[in-house]
């Protein structure tokens, strides 16, 4: 069985929704892509009290340790404002993937 087939800028497309999803509510502050060397998380989030969240977009239908690596160097970074991670993927399942971290189907922007 294959995947989907994406096409070039799906990434770019995905986070528009995200965006226009978090306009419904003024809650969190949007910045773009944390890095430290190495790891990257695609979209922070910043939440009243310094609560940090990340989102990363995976293009695959599979996630596994090694997709978190971002998002656990900004668990590290952000200490005990880090409320959760979530790696947005073409998957079906909702899985976890240690404290406060999360694969989802990118169906669950919208169910």
């Amino acid at each position: 069985m294959t995947g989907p087939r994406l096409f070039p800028g799906w990434g770019i497309l995905l986070i528009d929704v995200v965006l226009s999803l978090l306009a419904l509510t003024t809650a969190y502050l949007l910045r773009f892509n944390f890095q430290v060397p190495e790891q990257e998380v695609d979209l922070l989030l910043e939440a009243p009290g310094q609560r940090i969240a990340g989102i990363e977009i995976k293009a695959s239908a599979n996630v596994g340790q090694g997709d978190f690596a971002g998002l656990r160097a900004l668990a590290e970074a952000a200490g005990k404002n880090f409320s959760c991670g979530v790696a947005l993927y073409l998957g079906e399942q909702r899985l976890p993937f240690g404290d406060n971290l999360w694969a989802l189907p990118i169906s669950a922007l919208w169910e």
